[in-house]
């Protein structure tokens, strides 16, 4: 009855769309995206890249989380409708996730459509890789909403995320182009500015070495909380921690002795800066992290169940057995210990990035789409 109740839907949508396409295109790049409800900073880098190298153009942001429910799922119609018809008038298209009328639809000859993927690499399979897994969709539903169609393009930061890409959104390589992202060029560069503002959110910030925790984002909390407490050398280092945009603080309110960061004008690329060491776990911050060169840990107490479901492209134990373990304990002795290796993030690091980091990743993105349209 689902399959039933899609394609019907796509039916209507390819008929309204159909219509929308009469109308003349005009010099306009749409940006689209379900991942928050303003634009990311990559979209927004890119936006002014764009617009710097060439003001003619029109810059629209769509950007709308899909709410829980079904009344939540029913307000977004007018969002599709609004997407619907900016595609039908743009000259090319940006987007970040999975959208239904980038990939859904039969578009005019000539829209170029970039897929700017909402992270930085993939540690977990997603896409296509999780095709039936508990974590993924069905074949089924993957055919009937064309998931992943319709990218001209899709940027990567080199060959082996290429390689990854090209599972996880079913495509060919040669569509995936080792360009980087925006964010690159806002995590290498430098704004004292910015982190005195920071380290004036809280005292202690200047006191001890900073730790950063960045994990996943788990829908069921595992326990690691009081694993982290129990373990955690509170005397000697600073936790901080930025909950992650779908979590809240109230998560780690067990762990009263660390330092949350909930001002939102705060972003995470900032705390990579103001930490001397970051924990995460299968997280793209892993990739983030690396570009400054910080020492990373990766604390993978639910290994085994990830590699089950959604499946890893990053076995962290084999590639980084120096600095991963299931305890936090091992973690916590590794730091201690300050016998962090710069060569071990540093191959890390080459192992994912081919982009040439010392030009924008902003321009060259910018530079592409212009030549497009």
């Amino acid at each position: 009855m689902r399959l039933i109740v899609l394609k019907a839907a796509v039916l209507l949508m390819r008929a309204a769309y159909f219509f929308m396409k009469l109308l003349p295109s005009q010099k306009k790049v749409v940006f689209l995206s379900r991942q928050s409800n303003s634009p990311s900073l990559d979209f927004s880098l890119l936006a002014k890249s764009i617009d710097s190298l060439s003001p003619d153009v029109q810059i629209v942001f769509v950007c709308r989380m899909i709410e829980a429910g079904a009344v939540g799922k029913l307000s977004y119609l007018g969002t599709v409708l609004r997407s619907m018809y900016h595609l039908a008038t743009a000259s090319a298209c940006v987007t970040d996730t999975y959208s239904i009328p980038v990939s859904l639809l039969r578009h005019k000859r000539g829209l170029f459509v970039l897929q700017l993927w909402h992270a930085l690499g993939a540690v977990k399979k997603f896409g296509y890789q999780t095709l039936n897994k508990q974590s993924g969709s069905s074949s089924a539903v993957a055919s009937a909403m064309s998931m992943h169609k319709n990218y001209d393009c899709i940027a990567s930061t080199g060959e082996r995320t290429s390689r990854i890409y090209a599972q996880a959104f079913n495509t060919e390589e040669d569509k995936i182009l080792p360009l980087g992202m925006p964010r690159i060029d806002y995590i290498l560069s430098k704004d004292e500015q910015k982190l005195s503002y920071i380290r004036g959110l809280d005292p202690r910030l200047t006191s001890k070495r900073n730790i950063l925790y960045v994990p996943t984002f788990r829908r069921n909390s595992s326990g690691e909380i009081a694993d982290i407490k129990r373990h955690f050398d509170f005397e000697n280092y600073n936790l901080i921690i930025k909950p992650h945009v779908l979590d809240t603080a109230t998560a780690y309110e067990e762990l009263e002795d660390a330092i949350i960061i909930a001002d939102e004008s705060v972003l995470l690329y900032d705390l990579y800066k103001l930490c001397d060491i970051i924990i995460t776990d299968y997280s793209s911050a892993a990739f983030e992290a690396a570009l400054l060169l910080k020492p990373v840990y990766f604390y993978v107490y639910d290994i085994d169940m990830y590699t089950d479901d959604p499946g890893l492209n990053v076995n962290l134990l084999e590639e980084m057995p120096h600095c991963t373990s299931r305890r936090f304990e091992d973690i916590m002795d590794g730091i201690r210990s300050g016998n962090y290796s710069s060569e071990w993030i540093a191959s890390f690091r080459d192992s994912f990035f081919d982009v040439d980091l010392s030009q924008s990743c902003s321009d060259n993105i910018a530079k592409l789409i212009l030549q497009k349209i």
